[in-house]
């Protein structure tokens, strides 16, 4: 025969009886003890950021668990202000790291109910940290990235010259790229900060830079167009008008079409320093064409001038 006790058992006796034709046994009496069990919750794990000294603990305790001398902290680093407190302050050692627990302990309040415990866990996040790189040239109008290397999971804030802040996420790989679009000017990439994109964030000001230089496009303008006569010694043309700039700071004259001569093949940023003379008798069209150098990264660019000798 099996006796089950109540949901919530107390102190008393279970007493059995035999019967038969004969009459009634003499009762036998088992006397029994109720307990309640001990009911325990440390709170929930709490996220910090390193550098943190303290955190507010949040137990709660019930059932078997009456008063303070029946439960206690356990803890085997750092400090808890007020032991017989169950939001006391828990003091993180010095330079903590990683994962600290916590644990709560009944004391023995019933032989008949076990002890019980719960723990929770304090997660020591390091601080987030961030760098910048994409240092560039690029000639005007041109794209290039900036790469943004940060601890995962965080949000970087950056900052292009003056402007506003900016943010950028960086997910599980730990690198974001942002494209600069066309730019016209030479521009700054400034790093402002990182923190995690969960809470707690714990912000860090982080510095560095990236700075992309812009070349200006390379121009150039030929002059023209030019009419002379035809003539058996033709009267040098100075090819004013012309010149190159932006980055470029040297042409290369070269007669495309009509033959001739050229004083110097060479161009400089000063006009007029050039001139062509024509062939001998020769009447038609010539053309001439002047090509900037290359500043690096830009290309080269052309332009022409059409010089008509008429017929005498």
């Amino acid at each position: 025969i099996t006796a089950q006790s109540p949901a919530n058992p107390a102190n008393g006796n279970i007493s059995v009886v035999a019967s038969n034709i004969c009459g009634n046994s003499t009762g036998s009496t088992l006397a029994t003890t109720g307990g309640i069990n001990a009911t325990l919750d440390a709170g929930p794990d709490q996220i910090v950021c390193t550098g943190t000294t303290s955190i507010t603990l949040a137990g709660q305790v019930g059932g078997a668990i009456k008063n303070h001398n029946e439960w206690d902290w356990i803890v085997t680093t750092g400090t808890i202000t007020s032991p017989n407190a169950l939001n006391s302050v828990y003091n993180l050692p010095a330079g903590a790291s990683g994962t600290i627990t916590i644990k709560i302990l009944s004391s023995a309040t019933n032989t008949a109910c076990p002890v019980v415990e719960d723990e929770m866990k304090v997660i020591i996040r390091p601080n987030p940290t961030a760098t910048i790189s994409g240092n560039a040239t690029i000639c005007a109008g041109q794209n290039t990235t900036i790469t943004f290397t940060a601890t995962p999971n965080t949000t970087v804030t950056y900052r292009i010259g003056t402007a506003s802040n900016q943010t950028i996420a960086i997910g599980e790989t730990g690198t974001a790229t942002l494209n600069t679009g066309a730019l016209t000017s030479n521009t700054i990439y400034n790093l402002v900060s990182v923190g995690y994109t969960s809470a707690p964030a714990c912000i860090q000001s982080v510095n560095g830079s990236a700075t992309v230089t812009v070349t200006p496009l390379p121009t150039v303008t030929a002059g023209g167009p030019d009419v002379v006569c035809q003539s058996a010694t033709p009267t040098p043309i100075t090819l004013s008008g012309a010149s190159v700039g932006g980055s470029a700071t040297t042409g290369a004259w070269s007669i495309t079409s009509g033959g001739g001569t050229l004083s110097s093949t060479t161009q400089t940023s000063t006009p007029g320093t050039v001139t062509y003379t024509p062939a001998a008798n020769f009447s038609g069209t010539v053309t001439l064409t002047l090509t900037t150098n290359a500043p690096a990264p830009c290309a080269a660019v052309s332009a022409t001038r059409t010089i008509t000798v008429n017929q005498a």
